[in-house]
């Protein structure tokens, strides 16, 4: 398999985890585990935007390298719109409570808000992946 082709499959396998994880957070909310919910929507949004870092061969190990990368090249340079960022943000804010605030909690209004959110996230990203065309 050439770079190419294996940079390629890592995109497509982002894409897919970025899929499986909004499907993954409408369970938690029907089970009423918002929480875990909140969990799967930062990892919708960060899979997504791991997916179009990857297909220019960047890879970053560390979640705040993969937000920044997010506003300096798909915010700023309007490839996405601001809200997307402040969605990411947020997103990102609400899993590190849910994650190590053991005492934190979320009303379930908030996290349909969010799905729907990160499902807009979703589809507006989705034409920046070059393979999924």
């Amino acid at each position: 398999m050439t770079e190419d082709e294996r940079r390629e499959t890592a995109v497509k396998r982002f894409w897919e985890l970025a899929e499986e994880s909004l499907e993954s957070a409408r369970r938690e909310l029907e089970y009423g585990s918002f929480v875990f919910a909140f969990n799967r929507i930062y990892y919708t949004a960060f899979y997504a935007v791991s997916a179009v870092l990857m297909q220019d061969g960047r890879h970053f190990t560390k979640h705040a390298a993969v937000r920044s990368a997010l506003h300096r090249d798909l915010i700023h340079t309007r490839k996405l719109r601001p809200e997307h960022g402040v969605f990411f943000d947020r997103a990102f804010e609400n899993r590190q409570q849910g994650d190590y605030w053991p005492f934190f909690t979320f009303a379930p209004e908030d996290v349909q808000q969010e799905i729907a959110a990160c499902a807009s996230f979703l589809e507006d990203i989705r034409p920046l992946i070059r393979s999924l065309e």
